[in-house]
């Protein structure tokens, strides 16, 4: 992997995709504590504020995202948690960036459906959506809580 990617040390990770400008109240309970928030797109300028007052946010743009939020986010971004490969994007496609190593994590949103999967040692997460109802699809996020050593993580996704 290559070791000049940023590396940002984390005990707890949050994850969030798809607010598309709700910032939902439930939120500021689920950041608290956040050492590091992904958010995997769709956006929304007026929730950047909020998620930032807890803590630093990595994040990439989505279909819905314009103006501002493009010239602040990029499409896709590949950077270290713990030492961990991240891949962030809104869209996932099957043309992963190339790395000289498998990734550890490819983090996705768009769908609003929730999804963790395990492929060639990879874990897929689409934290689902935080934002607007979306039919019977659930209002989720997820977080990732690292051991003291980092080496070991936890899974987690909840529903609002």
């Amino acid at each position: 992997m290559n070791s000049k990617l940023y590396n940002w040390q984390a005990k707890r990770v949050a994850v969030i995709s798809d607010t598309h400008g709700l910032y939902r109240p439930e939120l500021d309970l689920f950041l608290a504590g956040c050492d590091l928030v992904i958010h995997a797109g769709d956006i929304g300028a007026s929730v950047v504020g909020p998620i930032e007052n807890h803590a630093i946010m990595v994040g990439v743009i989505g279909n819905t995202d314009f103006g501002n939020m493009q010239m602040r986010y990029p499409v896709q971004q590949l950077f270290l948690v713990n030492g961990f490969s991240f891949y962030l994007t809104h869209i996932p496609t099957e043309n992963l960036p190339y790395v000289e190593e498998r990734l550890d994590f490819v983090i996705f949103g768009h769908t609003h459906q929730p999804r963790y999967e395990v492929i060639e040692g990879t874990i897929f997460i689409n934290p689902g959506s935080v934002g607007p109802k979306r039919g019977a699809l659930p209002i989720s996020v997820c977080q990732l809580t690292f051991d003291e050593s980092k080496n070991v993580f936890e899974v987690e996704f909840l529903e609002f």
